[in-house]
């Protein structure tokens, strides 16, 4: 990444979509049942979702920005104030005192084995501010997430759908991060963001059910013909595999003692995106998003309790390879 290409945009990477919290409870294990108490190690309210992304990336050495509608409330103000002691730029945020922020629950065991427990944030739909054209134009990549595209969320498919256009006509990489069906009800939203998007990042089972292939591979390639220049497929301990029209290769992961997976997708978005602003080749990338979700998984909890960027390195390091120099705010 050097110095003359940041000078371009104010920000390295803007994400769209509602920002959320969640309240981390360690127990013992999972399910839980009725009549059968447990006490949790501790609890820790965190930023969540796409905060993941923003806080990895500025780690990572990223200049980050959000774009998206929030409450006035005590949640929402938790949330923002953990991105802004992480150095992430809140001048996309749109507040509302209609807007209630829900924090997610997420009880994760002693097996790694976890489960959300969430509620929909209440309020309006917020209209396209007339701020947020500009702070797109202003960014060199663009993060969004399929839950973004969700009818129920705040900022609202519509507004996902008009910034992408934005970044489209501003010629600034896209990267949709596909997420599970529960949690998006149309899937045609989904593929109209494919249309829009240069790199998809998903799991194989996500793939799968989005596409209903069952070969997750064969699936990414159907996706590369609404014109995404690769796909991303992630294959959890296994690492993940670059699927793109000028071919396929598998980047292997790193074997760890994993302790919770939540947040792992939405830190490995980072480290993928972090590697090719930093003009990584896509195998580059995917072995430095391998070790940023292999990193996570080691750590409980979200938000700022993800690992820190010399953790990262660490791990790279037992392969020989090397993160790229970052010169942004947290990557010395």
């Amino acid at each position: 990444m050097t110095t003359a290409s940041r000078m371009d945009h104010r920000w390295d990477l803007v994400t769209l979509g509602d920002l959320v919290a969640d309240l981390i409870v360690p127990i013992p294990s999972l399910p839980i049942e009725a009549g059968r108490h447990q006490l949790a190690k501790w609890m820790q309210l965190e930023a969540g979702g796409t905060c993941n992304t923003l806080i990895m990336a500025q780690r990572l050495g990223l200049r980050t920005v959000a774009i998206g509608v929030m409450g006035e409330d005590p949640v929402g103000s938790y949330v923002r104030s953990a991105l802004a002691e992480e150095g992430v730029d809140l001048a996309g945020l749109d507040l509302s005192p209609e807007i209630r922020t829900s924090p997610a629950l997420v009880f994760v065991d002693d097996h790694g084995e976890h489960v959300f427990i969430g509620s929909l944030d209440r309020g309006p739909h917020q209209p396209f501010a007339a701020s947020w054209p500009a702070i797109i134009r202003s960014s060199r990549s663009i993060f969004v997430t399929g839950y973004a595209m969700f009818m129920a969320s705040m900022f609202g498919r519509d507004n996902v759908l008009r910034g992408l256009r934005i970044a489209r006509e501003a010629d600034s990489p896209i990267y949709f991060d596909v997420g599970p069906p529960e949690y998006i009800g149309d899937g045609d939203d989904i593929a109209r963001g494919f249309g829009l998007t240069d790199v998809v990042l998903a799991t194989a089972e996500e793939l799968s059910s989005w596409t209903e292939v069952a070969d997750p591979l064969r699936a990414a390639r159907g996706i590369l013909d609404h014109g995404p220049r690769c796909v991303v497929v992630k294959v959890g301990s296994d690492g993940c595999h670059i699927v793109a029209r000028d071919g396929e290769q598998h980047c292997p992961g790193f074997p760890v003692r994993m302790r919770d997976t939540v947040g792992a997708g939405d830190a490995f978005a980072a480290g993928f995106m972090a590697a090719e602003a930093a003009g990584c080749s896509p195998y580059e990338a995917g072995m430095i998003a391998n070790a940023v979700g292999a990193a996570t998984v080691t750590r409980v909890g979200t938000g700022r309790l993800l690992p820190q960027r010399a953790e990262i390195a660490a791990l790279l390091g037992t392969r020989g390879l090397t993160l790229p120099q970052a010169d942004g705010p947290n990557g010395a």
